[in-house]
This record gives structure tokens, C-alpha cells and sequence, in this order.
């Protein structure tokens, strides 16, 4: 075995050589069925892949016809998955092996295998992407070259070599691939290169497509039954892949880049292409109602044929997407949009039977595809034909109403009504039908059903004065219950136009209630359609407080007599969610439903057998109960009993257990102070939701902290406790969801923070550091440090004094406010710290700074300094009256330790910072109060109470602000009693001559006058 000596790389590494025959042993080892081989192999080609060379060695593998065919397959594939990532790599491959790989892949032309063909024109459009025109010069000129030649010898005779039509196929599938890959570029050198190859290819694209297209005139019966036949379809249809590609490039591009002399020929290929399109669907309409007999070969040519049909019309679709106003001033465009829709309504004319069939037959009449393309295309561009234009002016091209009546019956007799299959799939399985249905709305572009009810809402928006009429007057006329569930289908969707010209109060207590209430056994189907009728409406004209509607709404969820099932009931509550789920949904109108529907839905959760349709009712309920508010708190124990069970039986249904705990949730929010007695679930299910952290833990979070905030006191705190070290996890771990763990750490401490500080204090604090050390997001970082601040701020300094330097956190803030390498209103906030620390307790604020001056290297004295430097750089950044009445207590406090470093600044720093903020907490002096504070006219800030309006945390913060010493002491008496401790401390006559004495005689006059108010 040779393995090569390896080779030199730069920056000194080595890397060995590949060896070919060792390569193949390991792609063969990969093809075994033996499953102790192929693990050994793999795991060997793994590791060969890295060598130097494995590319191009593999690739040769791959071209070798005498290769067995697994052998060659398993090459190509590894080499597709892994070349074209390390395409650049000098460490696996030199200039030399990129060239031998680029010029291989143009041997693959005439490759018979399939997937080889597949995964080598991947291939080459990615490294085209990199290396065309540059380093692959020749690529589209070898192409084009092959496919020129080719296209004349199979065109000029008769013969069946396939040998050429084979180099077709691959050449094409090859150039599509790469025009496929330029056409997405956005920088601008791609562009400039997609601009080269649009301008030297359009032109000689096209004649091949026209030469192509000419021989499907000849096609007939006998001629579809021919191989021949069907390669030229298929050849044509990747010639027009191209040039569409092309075609959609200049639509975007075009006038961008400067080439509108290409215009010309883009309208001549856009109106040739709607040429085509009608010639194709009457050929296969033709061949279809006239071929005897279908055949392998015959199927085969329709099915390419309908592909090729099919790609035109998205050719139209996405020049539509791109731009409506620039389509329609396409030469031939209306005629085109008219001529599909005549295409569906074409489809729509034969017998009911027919028509509910007709896309499902082995080969089909008409395909649902090209006739939800043709809907599609219609509805996107009616607005081109509406009676009057945007600027008032009368439109000479706007559709008649016997045209817009006629569309409209077409849909609403032939496209809406429910057709014998889905009436199948109804019985079979109702829950998977609810699904299917659900679904299918979502994929109107893709269904005809739904694709119909789009352009029915369009038509009722486009021209109101023909559609709403005609639905109003269509009642009398749909007797059959499939026609009737099509028109409450179409009032549905047209009811932002018809609710004005509706009675549908008066309706629905005449006609609906009655209907509702039936027990004939074909009734779901109407049922169903009324309950979601009722939603729809609700949402759309915003009129959800309809004493009738919640009468049907109740008794189709209740139900479970005769002319009912579970379908009903699934559409009931849905319709519910839409009802309740609006603006002007009024909760008193529905007190007397209450009770009902809260009942029904918890046993419709039960009774759904499909965990999907629990979620769906569940949000039904979220939605009831967020709108219910503190009404629904006697039926709290009718909807927590039974959800353990569905819990348990959601397993790794991960959006029903999300959807689980928003019921929870706002159960607590809505009992607010009574949240107490869902301790027994809260507690169990916040815990569940945070072991399934990647999926659970947002919505867990969200519960817990809504848990906290509701609880009425201490006491209901004592079964959370078990909780907090989670907490604590999370807080130095889950920077994603810091911002929530922040508030229920916040939350803990404002219901009981001595008895937490006593258990805990050093992991909390050491979670507080890691999780600062490692955040980036700066609002976190600030509402921990607010956090650490009312931590201190709040409990006995014997609680956190330790566990502040044991931790390092005080060390750590120190560090950060001296760094001043975090934004300003963040490093404010460390100020606040410091000052609650001090004024909490100076001796232990002593203690930090001794045992923190060697952690950073510098002397005590120093650190004084540094610190007090930076007090007064941030001063002026202090906009909040509290926050320098703060900041001015926090210094008085310091000056009251008796260090030299603070006394220092006194006569200058220290006494203009006093009468700053005293002079400027005043305000001039009124009959009721000669003083009073600028702080206490004001209320808290918004942000302070972190959206706990509406509970009883609201209130302790409240309660905690206003008790704030910074609020209820005055500082002009604090300023001076921290004054007169220091001065005790070096003696009246020795304080003044050192440190007094310095000071500007008229600022310290001024403030001596202050202290003594």
C-alpha cells in the first residue's frame, strides 16, 4: 500500500497523499451489505477524504465505466458531499487536481446512469459558481458546442441513435445548472458574468426551442406511442428551461444592468411562449380524448408533455410575482390570463361526477395543477379589469357582469362543494380530515379548492357591486346540502363586502339556528360549514358579541346527538377561538356561556383522539380564559383536573405540552392573588418544562414568573423555594433566556430575600458573575446589576456582606466600573450599587474594598481613588433626581468612613457634588411645605415595575420604592449627620483646619446653610 511521504504545506503542516487503490477499497467497502464492513469502511473514507488528492482520485473512480455501477455512485456522491465544501483547500488538492476534476466532469456527458448525471451537474454548477469564466474558461463553450452539434444530427436525420440525444440531455441538464447558478448571484461580478452569458446565449437558445417546438405539430395518435416523440417533448422542455431562466433574469434585471435592447426579444419570447401553452393544452387535450388505449409509451410522453406545459406557466406565475403593473402591459397578457381561466372553466363544464374526478384519473383530462396555475394568474391580475381605474377614469377593458356571475356560480357549484373523496376521507377519519383541511387553506396555491375561495374573496373585493348580489340572492336557489355548504363557504369569505348589505343576525336566527339544531345524519356536513361561517365572520367584521351566534357556537360544541360528530365539534370550538380573539369581543355578553364553554372544551380535549386537535381546542381555551380574566376562577378546577393526563399523554408532543403551559399561565394571571392553589401544578410543570430545555423552558420561564408575581405574600412562597437553585442554574448558564431568570430571581427576593440569602447567597452571587462575565446583550447586563441593587438594597448586610467578596462578584463590579469598557447607563448603575452598599453598612463596604485591593493588584488607597474618579465622571450622566439624591448619600457615606482618599475631595469634588444635589432637589418653598423634594413628586418609572401591573407584585414594589431611605430620609439631615461622624473621628478642630478649611468660603457658607434646614 502506498501511502505517499506526504507533502510540505505551509505554516509547517503535513499532510499524506492519498492512495487510489486504498480509496477503492473503501468506496467498495461502503457499498457492502455486510453492516460490520460497511461501518469499518465508512469510517476509513471518513478519514481518507482528508488526504491529500482523495478528490480527485475520487472523482476518477466515478468516471471509470469499468467500475462496478454501486462502486461509481457511492464515488460521485461522497465527492458531490465533501469536494465542493473544501473546493478552495491547498491542504487537499493544488491547481493541478482542480484542473484534471473540471475537465472530468465534461467526460460525463454521455453517462447513462442517472444519479451519476444528477450529482455531476450539481457538481459542475457549484464549481462553475467559483471558477467560470476564470479559471473554466471553456465550460459553456464545450457545452453549447455539444449541444449545437448534436441538435443537428438529431434533427437532420431520421435515424434513433440515442447516443446524441443523450449528449443532449446531459449538455442541457449542465447548462441549466449553470445559468440556474448565475441567475441567483447577487454580487455584482456574478451578475456582470449571468450578463455575459444571457447576451451570448438567448438568441441561439431560442432558434433551438423554435426548431424543437416546429416537430409538435406532427405529433398524433400513432406518433405518441414513439420514443422519439418523447424525447424531442423532453429536449424542448430543458431548452426552455433555459431560456426561461434567461427570460426571468432580464424581467428582474434587465433595465438594471443596462440592457434594454434585449426588450425586443423578451416580449417576442413572452408572447410566443402564450402561444405555445394554448397549441400544447389542445395537443394534449386532442391526444387525450382521441388515443384509443394508453401504453407505457404513450403515458410517458402525456406525463412530459403536461411537465413541460406546467413550466410555462410557471414561467407566466413568476413574472406575475415579480411585478403585477409591468405584466399586465405585456402585449398579449389579458388574453393569456383569459384564456386560462376559459382553460378552468372549460374543465368545470362536464358532469358533477366529471368534474369531481377529473384530477385524479391515472392521466388526466385536466390536470389540477395547471388549472390552479391558471386561477392563480387570473385572481393575481383582476384588478386590470375592474370598472374603474385608480384615478376614477372608466376602464374600457373591464369585465361585463354576465362574465363576473358566471365566474362566481363556477366556483361556488363547481369548485367549493365538498366532492365524493373528501366525503370518504371525512368518515374515515374526521380528526385527520380537520387536519387536512386546516392544512389545505395554508396551500392555496397548490389546491383547487382552496386556490377558488382566494380568487372568490379577490372577485368580492375587485367588483362588490356584481358578487355580493348575487350571493345574497343565491340562497333560494342552492337546495342540495353540497351547494349550500359551498355558498356559506362563499359568504365566509366574502363577508368584508356582504356584512354591509347582510342581515346576518336576522339570518342566522331565521335560517342558522335552525339548520344547527337538525338531526338528520347528512347535516355535519352543513353544521360544520355554519360553525365556520360564524368564525369567520366574527373576525372579519370584527362583530363577535352575537347573542345568536354564541347560541350555535355552544349547541354545535355540546351536541353529540344524531347530525353530528366530531368534525362539528372541532369546527365549533375553533370557530370560538376566532370568535373570542378580538378587539371588541365583550366578556360580559358571554358571562352566561361562560361556564358552558369551558366545560364543553375540556371534554372536547379529552375526547380528541389526535394530538393536534387537543392543541387546537387548548388555544381555544387560552384565548377564552385570557379574555375571562378573575370570571373564570370558579371553573379553575374543572380545567387543571384533567390536565395532568393530557400532559402525560402529549409525550414528546412538545407544541401541546408550550400550548399546556399558556393555559396554566393564564389561569395564574387571571386568579391573580387566589394563584396560590395552583401551587400543586405549577411547581411540577415548571419543572417538567425546564428538563426539556431546548423545547420547554420559554413557556416554563413565562409560568414560573407569572407564578411569583401573583403569589399574595411570604407565606405562599415556602413551595417555590425548592425551585430557586434552578434559578440559580439558569442564571449562570441560559444567557438566552437570562432577561426572564433575571425578573423570577427578582421576584424571589421581593417575597423573601433573607430566607434566601441565608441558604444561598455565595452560588447566587457566583451564578450573578458568571453570568455577567459572559453576556453581551447590555440590557441584561443592566437589569442584573438593578437586580444585585435591590438585592443589597433590601437585606441585612450580614446576609450578602461575605458572600459578595467569596463570590468575586464585588470584585468584579469594581473591576468593570474602573475598566469603563461598558456603555455608560450600565456602569451607572454599578454607582447605584456601591452606594446602597455603603449606605447599608460601611464598615462591611471596608471590608470589600481591603480584601478586593490585592485581587487587583493595587493598594487600598489607590483603589479609593479610582473609584471615587470615576463617581464623578458618571455624575453628570445621572438625569433622575433619586439617582443623585442617591449617589449624594452614597458619598456622605463614604466621607463618614474617616479615609483620607475620600476626605480629600471634600473641599472641592465632595462639597460642589453636595450643593448640587441639594440645591437642585429643591423646589421654591409653598404655604403647605416650605420644602419640597424634586424625587417625591415624582412616581416610579414605568420600566421599575417590569410589566407587573395588575399584580400583587405591583404592590410590593410599589411598597419598596416608597420605603426607599433615598425617598423617605432627608438629605440635607443625612448629609449632615454623615458630616459630623467624620468630623468626630479626627476632632472639630483638626477635621475643619485639614479638610474644611481648602473648601471656596462661599460654597461652604451655602452649604452650611443647607444643613442646618
Amino acid at each position: 500500500m502506498n501511502t505517499g511521504s506526504g507533502r510540505p504545506m505551509a505554516m509547517g503542516v503535513t499532510v499524506d497523499n492519498v492512495s487510489p487503490q486504498e480509496l477503492y477499497q473503501a468506496l467498495e467497502g461502503a457499498t457492502s451489505q455486510d453492516p460490520r464492513v460497511l461501518h469499518q469502511s465508512d469510517k476509513r473514507l471518513k478519514q481518507m477524504l482528508g488526504l491529500f488528492g482523495a478528490f480527485d482520485a475520487l472523482q476518477d473512480i466515478a468516471a471509470e465505466r469499468s467500475v462496478p455501477l454501486p462502486v461509481r455512485q457511492q464515488a460521485i456522491i461522497q465527492f458531490k458531499n465533501e469536494a465542493l465544501k473544501s473546493w478552495k483547500s491547498r491542504k487537499l488538492q493544488n491547481d493541478e487536481h482542480r484542473g484534471r476534476i473540471r475537465e472530468r466532469c465534461l467526460s460525463f456527458l454521455d453517462e447513462e446512469d442517472q444519479t451519476i448525471a444528477d450529482c455531476n451537474a450539481l457538481i459542475v454548477a457549484k464549481l462553475a459558481r467559483q471558477d467560470y469564466p476564470l479559471a473554466w474558461s471553456n465550460l459553456v463553450t464545450v457545452l453549447m458546442n455539444t449541444i449545437d452539434t448534436n441538435l443537428q444530427l438529431r434533427y437532420s436525420t431520421p435515424s434513433e441513435d440515442l447516443r446524441p440525444t443523450l449528449l443532449l440531455q446531459r449538455s442541457l441538464q449542465l447548462l441549466n445548472g449553470v445559468l440556474r447558478e448565475f441567475a441567483a448571484y447577487k454580487m455584482l461580478t456574478g451578475v456582470k458574468t449571468m450578463t455575459q452569458l444571457v447576451d451570448s446565449l438567448h438568441a441561439v437558445l431560442y432558434s433551438y426551442y423554435a426548431t424543437m417546438a416546429a416537430t409538435f405539430a406532427n405529433v398524433d395518435v400513432d406518433a405518441m406511442n414513439t420514443s422519439r416523440v418523447y424525447f424531442d417533448v423532453s429536449l424542448a422542455h430543458q431548452v426552455y428551461k433555459c431560456i426561461s431562466r434567461i427570460g426571468i433574469w432580464l424581467w428582474q434585471r434587465g433595465e438594471k444592468m443596462g440592457l434594454q435592447e434585449k426588450e425586443p426579444w423578451f416580449v417576442q419570447f413572452f408572447q410566443d411562449s402564450a402561444v405555445q401553452v394554448k397549441a400544447l393544452l389542445q395537443l394534449r387535450h386532442t391526444l387525450l380524448t382521441t388515443s384509443p388505449a394508453e401504453t407505457p409509451q404513450s403515458r410517458a410522453f402525456i406525463e412530459v408533455l403536461t411537465k413541460h406545459i406546467r413550466h410555462i406557466g410557471k414561467f407566466f406565475r413568476r413574472l406575475s410575482q415579480l411585478s403585477h403593473a409591468r405584466f399586465v402591459e405585456l402585449p398579449g397578457c389579458s388574453e393569456l390570463v383569459m384564456f386560462y381561466w376559459n382553460h378552468v372553466a372549460q374543465a368545470l363544464t362536464g358532469p358533477s361526477e366529471t368534474v369531481q374526478a377529473f384530477y385524479r384519473l391515472p392521466i388526466i383530462l385536466y390536470p389540477v395543477r395547471i388549472l390552479v396555475q391558471g386561477m392563480v394568474l387570473f385572481n393575481e391580475n383582476l384588478a386590470q379589469w375592474v370598472p374603474v381605474k385608480r384615478d376614477g377614469m372608466p376602464n374600457k377593458n373591464a369585465l361585463s357582469s354576465a362574465f363576473v356571475e358566471e365566474a362566481v356560480k363556477i366556483i361556488v357549484t363547481r369548485l367549493l362543494p365538498l366532492n365524493v373523496q373528501d366525503l370518504q376521507a371525512w368518515m374515515a377519519d374526521p380528526e385527520e380530515w380537520v387536519n387536512a383541511e386546516d392544512k389545505e387553506n395554508d396551500q392555496w396555491e397548490y389546491e383547487l379548492r382552496a386556490c377558488s375561495e382566494r380568487v372568490l374573496i379577490h372577485m368580492s373585493n375587485q367588483f362588490p357591486e356584481y358578487v355580493v348580489p348575487l350571493l345574497r340572492q343565491a340562497a333560494p336557489d342552492f337546495q342540495t346540502l353540497l351547494q349550500k355548504e359551498a355558498l356559506y363557504c362563499a359568504i365566509g369569505r366574502c363577508a368584508g363586502r356582504l356584512h354591509e348589505t347582510l342581515p346576518f343576525e336576522q339570518w342566522a336566527s331565521q335560517t342558522l339556528v335552525t339548520e344547527a339544531q337538525s338531526t338528520d345524519s347528512n347535516y355535519p356536513i352543513i353544521k360544520r360549514r355554519i360553525a365556520w361561517l360564524i368564525g369567520k365572520w366574527s373576525q372579519i367584521v370584527l362583530n363577535p358579541n352575537m347573542p345568536v351566534a354564541w347560541q350555535i357556537i355552544m349547541h354545535l360544541m355540546s351536541d353529540r346527538g344524531p347530525g353530528t360528530d366530531t368534525v362539528v365539534r372541532l369546527t365549533a370550538a375553533m370557530a370560538l377561538r376566532e370568535c373570542v380573539d378580538t378587539i371588541d369581543f365583550n366578556i360580559d355578553a358571554f358571562q352566561q356561556w361562560l361556564s358552558m364553554a369551558v366545560t364543553e372544551l375540556v371534554k372536547l380535549m379529552g375526547e380528541a383522539d389526535t394530538l393536534e386537535n387537543k392543541r387546537r381546542v387548548d388555544s381555544t381555551l387560552n384565548a377564552l380564559i385570557e379574555q375571562a380574566g378573575q370570571r373564570i376562577s370558579p371553573l379553575v378546577d374543572t380545567i387543571t383536573q384533567p390536565l395532568p393526563g393530557i400532559w402525560t399523554d402529549a409525550g414528546e408532543d412538545f407544541l401541546l405540552k408550550a400550548s399546556l403551559l399558556v393555559t396554566v399561565t393564564n389561569l395564574v394571571n387571571a386568579t391573580k392573588g387566589e394563584s396560590s392553589r395552583l401551587t400543586h401544578i405549577v411547581v411540577p410543570l415548571v419543572q417538567e418544562s425546564l428538563q426539556q430545555a431546548i423545547h420547554l423552558d420559554e413557556d416554563g420561564l413565562a409560568l414560573w414568573k407569572a407564578a411569583l408575581r401573583n403569589l399574595s405574600g411570604t407565606a405562599a412562597v415556602q413551595p417555590f423555594m425548592d425551585l430557586f437553585p434552578e434559578a440559580i442554574r439558569l442564571l449562570g448558564t441560559n444567557l438566552d433566556l437570562l432577561s426572564q431568570v433575571v425578573d423570577i430571581v427578582d421576584s424571589y427576593f421581593l417575597l423573601a430575600g433573607p430566607q434566601i440569602l441565608q441558604v444561598c447567597a455565595v452560588p447566587l452571587f457566583v451564578a450573578f458573575y458568571e453570568a455577567l462575565r459572559n453576556v453581551s446583550v447590555t440590557s441584561n447586563l443592566k437589569d442584573m446589576v438593578i437586580c444585585i441593587n435591590n438585592i443589597v438594597g433590601t437585606n441585612p448586610s450580614s446576609l450578602w456582606g461575605e458572600a459578595l467578596h467569596v463570590s468575586g462578584l464585588f470584585a468584579y463590579l469594581m473591576t468593570t466600573l474602573l475598566d469603563s469598557e461598558v456603555v455608560t447607563f450600565v456602569l451607572i448603575e454599578h454607582i447605584y450599587v456601591f452606594a446602597r452598599i455603603v449606605m447599608a453598612d460601611r464598615a462591611m463596604f471596608a471590608q470589600l474594598m481591603t480584601h478586593t485591593a490585592p485581587a487587583l493588584k493595587i493598594t487600598e488607597a489607590k483603589l479609593y481613588e479610582l473609584l471615587m474618579d470615576a463617581w464623578w465622571t458618571k455624575f453628570d450622566s445621572m438625569s433622575e433626581g433619586k439617582h443623585r439624591k442617591l449617589c449624594a448619600m452614597g458619598v456622605a457615606a463614604l466621607v463618614s468612613t474617616g479615609r483620607p482618599e475620600v476626605l480629600e475631595r471634600l473641599p472641592t469634588e465632595i462639597l460642589t457634588y453636595g450643593w448640587t444635589s441639594l440645591g437642585k432637589s429643591r423646589k421654591p418653598p409653598s404655604a403647605e411645605s416650605p420644602l419640597r423634594r424634586h424625587w417625591e413628586l415624582e412616581d416610579a418609572p414605568y420600566a421599575y415595575f417590569k410589566e407587573s401591573q395588575n399584580t400583587p407584585e405591583y404592590d410590593r414594589r410599589k411598597m419598596l420604592y416608597d420605603n426607599d431611605p433615598v425617598r423617605t430620609i432627608k438629605l440635607s439631615t443625612y448629609v449632615g449627620e454623615r458630616l459630623r461622624e467624620a468630623e468626630a473621628i479626627y476632632g472639630s478642630s483638626v477635621f475643619r483646619g485639614q479638610f474644611l478649611s481648602k473648601a471656596d468660603p462661599t460654597v461652604l457658607q451655602q452649604i452650611e446653610k443647607e444643613l442646618t434646614l
